[in-house]
């Protein structure tokens, strides 16, 4: 039982994590910064509904510490899609995360039981980063600065359920502390750029923020049933759903030769973070 409630929750969390940033996507034009505080605004305010009608309002430095990492990430990876494009973007961040997670795995006591296997599927998944790296923009300083900022984001991605791991809190209970560390650190990276904040900025962001935080709960479940080594990995599967929206809606790549470098080097990770996993 527990193992399908797990393999649901991920799959909640495959199809809205890979179509969360499409909101944003669809307005390049506005103020990342702007997007940020309203999708900030977006986790918290739904976090906050949900708290009041279950009755769940708790307060945790570790939850609060998992938001401000997630947030960070976030903004970073708000310019990665700004230089590499939603279908390369996402695949390299999952590059990352998908071993920050393996590892926060093996530190929280789940066993590796066959360590040449995990080997292999981290060099699988460089082989995959090196696939979708040929379909990246010519200019030089643009792709490398969205490979590099994807990578990064990724690492964030990877370790903000960390702090899940280290409390004795429910999914339920860690979901609003966990939305105040969101939504102050947005508040304050927004206060430090003084950017301005217009009205069109606010449906997309918040609307992202929701879509978001439907995943983000989906996978305290996932994590609590499956563990956190078997739950990203799967999770990763999001990214598919993530290229075919940047391959078949945005059109981002359009030269077949491309497409086929973007798809395969998607699957090679995929193929490496499900060996890492099997490697468990």
């Amino acid at each position: 039982m527990a193992l399908i409630e797990g393999l649901f929750a991920v799959m909640v969390c495959i199809v809205c994590w890979g179509s969360y940033l499409i909101p944003v996507r669809r307005h390049n034009e506005l103020s990342p910064f702007s997007l940020q505080l309203m999708m900030g605004m977006g986790i918290f305010l739904s976090s906050l509904v949900f708290a009041l009608l279950t009755h769940t309002i708790h307060f945790s430095l570790l939850a609060i510490i998992s938001g401000a990492l997630w947030a960070i990430g976030n903004i970073i990876s708000v310019f990665a899609i700004r230089r590499a494009g939603i279908a390369r973007a996402y695949p390299l961040w999952g590059a990352t995360s998908i071993p920050a997670a393996f590892i926060g795995g093996l530190l929280f006591g789940e066993t590796l039981h066959l360590f040449w296997l995990a080997i292999v599927g981290i060099i699988i998944q460089f082989i995959g980063v090196r696939f979708i790296t040929k379909t990246m923009p010519t200019s030089k300083e643009k792709s490398w600065k969205g490979i590099a900022l994807s990578l990064l984001a990724g690492l964030f991605f990877g370790v903000y359920l960390y702090p899940f791991k280290m409390t004795s809190l429910s999914p339920i209970e860690f979901l609003f502390p966990m939305s105040i560390g969101v939504g102050v650190t947005t508040l304050l990276i927004y206060l430090l750029q003084r950017d301005s904040l217009t009205y069109s900025t606010i449906i997309p962001g918040i609307g992202a923020g929701v879509l978001w935080n439907i995943a983000n709960f989906a996978s305290f479940f996932a994590v609590q049933q499956i563990g956190l080594a078997l739950t990203t990995p799967l999770t990763a599967l999001s990214l598919l759903v993530t290229v075919s929206w940047g391959l078949f809606y945005f059109k981002e790549i359009t030269k077949s030769t491309m497409i086929k470098l973007l798809i395969t080097g998607s699957l090679l990770l995929l193929i490496g973070g499900t060996m890492i996993v099997s490697s468990l």
